[in-house]
């Protein structure tokens, strides 16, 4: 997550998600509601999320895109965009995450909601990112920080402190237990 941030609400959140709302004509899920209100610029890997006043600008948006495809971050390292894939159905209810890879110009499913999405970052960015053979167990102040971020996103526990998995179909057999319609992972399964 960010650096050196507070986890006290944001005071621009409101009128950054209100500026959003209104750009895209829905208000977003209630989740990334919550993640702006709790820090300015996220950054939860592998995905760098833009600021608000630059999603409500169109940040992201190019040539050949949907129109229902609303970019809100940058997937780290792999020269595409995560965003919501929006209809008027799915603006009432569940907004399906994807990701639009810039250089070939084509969608995939990443998770059918926006929860699914940050359950998937975790376990992607700890997979990617933390020592796979690491022996040594985390510290106090680790497993605390880890344990705040858990209880501000409304994540289970188990996802930030729990075992990592240990090879590609690992990863995929959990994030598929995370989000039941997470295409990508049944595909590679």
């Amino acid at each position: 997550m960010s650096r050196s941030e507070e986890s006290q609400p944001k005071p621009g959140a409101a009128r950054g998600l209100q500026a959003v709302e209104d750009f895209w004509g829905a208000a977003p899920p209630p989740a990334f509601a919550n993640l702006y209100a709790c820090f300015t610029h996220p950054f939860l890997a592998p995905c760098e999320f833009f600021a608000l006043d630059a999603i409500a600008e169109g940040a992201g948006r190019s040539f050949g895109m949907l129109p229902q495809y609303l970019p809100f971050g940058r997937a780290v390292g792999e020269g595409g965009l995560y965003g919501f894939y929006v209809t008027p159905e799915t603006a009432l209810g569940s907004w399906p995450v994807l990701y639009w890879d810039e250089d070939e110009m084509y969608l995939r499913p990443v998770a059918s909601n926006f929860d699914a999405f940050l359950r998937h970052c975790v376990l992607v960015g700890r997979y990617e990112t933390e020592e796979q053979d690491e022996e040594e167990p985390l510290g106090a102040q680790d497993v605390a920080e880890r344990r705040g971020l858990a209880r501000l996103l409304h994540l289970p526990e188990a996802l930030v402190l729990g075992a990592l998995p240990r090879n590609d179909t690992e990863l995929h057999e959990r994030l598929l237990a995370s989000d039941s319609q997470d295409a990508f992972s049944l595909c590679y399964l």
